[in-house]
């Protein structure tokens, strides 16, 4: 299992150990400029181990 390919338009994923920071890139950077943004946790590796959990949205 694996993240699909960005969008060309959306060349960036930025993975962040901090849940503050990521709460705010998704709430203050994406929704503006995307419309919507989205937090999740997860384990990274090749192997994705349990869920992918959206832990905050923002619209």
């Amino acid at each position: 299992m694996a993240w699909p390919p960005r969008l060309p338009e959306q060349p960036i994923f930025s993975p962040v150990l901090n849940e503050d920071y990521a709460v705010r890139i998704a709430r203050d950077w994406n929704v503006k400029h995307d419309g919507a943004g989205f937090v999740t946790r997860f384990e990274f590796n090749a192997h994705i181990v349990g869920e992918i959990q959206v832990v905050h949205e923002f619209r």
